[in-house]
């Protein structure tokens, strides 16, 4: 996936806003590839990237 403004922006607020990102990648719009025994879905999934090396996994779950 190539993130746009959007997702790019979504990445840096979830993060407390003070991450510098260099690589963000993911799936958005409930992949049925991660739906939940309990019938959640994930609403999208992200691995960002740091400038500083550090990686935050970022994801939000919705149910029913």
């Amino acid at each position: 996936m190539q993130p746009d403004g959007s997702q790019w922006r979504l990445a840096i607020e979830r993060t407390g806003g003070v991450a510098t990102p260099k690589e963000l990648g993911g799936v958005l719009g409930r992949p049925s590839q991660f739906k939940l025994k309990d019938g959640g879905q994930f609403e999208y999934f992200y691995l960002l990237i740091t400038t500083d090396g550090c990686m935050y996994l970022l994801a939000e779950c919705a149910y029913g």
